[in-house]
């Protein structure tokens, strides 16, 4: 289980480095945003964002549907994607128009690659349930 106070202040929000979850071979960071602009006070982080993030505890099903959904998007081995593969993290985002968390358990799981720090493959789920898998920056 994933505890608040192990977590690191950062421009926008609070930075895991060290989760003990892993994608390939690669620790998963985890980047929980608490701060949806400049116009609003940095927050802590919020119980129901914790709530969403202890979804990862079926970690081995997501990874699974993960390397799944990348390598049928990108129609590629899931050792073609791992070659490639760099800076994973699961993400927790802020909705703009309220300010807080997004509803639903709502978070995503992005794969960076090591040719652009820009560019990554994004899935998007809602608890355990994929929603959409797509790439860019």
């Amino acid at each position: 289980m994933i505890d608040k106070t192990n977590f690191n202040k950062i421009d926008c929000g609070w930075e895991l480095n060290n989760s003990n979850i892993f994608f390939g071979d690669k620790e998963v960071a985890v980047v929980i945003n608490t701060k949806s602009d400049s116009d609003h006070p940095d927050k802590e982080i919020f119980d129901g964002q914790m709530e969403t993030l202890n979804i990862v505890a079926a970690w081995d099903e997501l990874s699974a549907i993960i390397e799944q959904e990348i390598a049928s998007y990108e129609g590629k081995t899931r050792e073609e994607i791992l070659i490639v593969a760099n800076s994973p993290r699961i993400f927790l985002d802020m909705d703009y128009d309220t300010n807080l968390p997004t509803e639903r358990n709502q978070w995503s799981f992005i794969l960076g690659v090591k040719e652009s720090e820009d560019f990554g493959w994004h899935v998007e789920f809602e608890g355990t349930s994929h929603l959409d898998t797509w790439a860019g920056g």
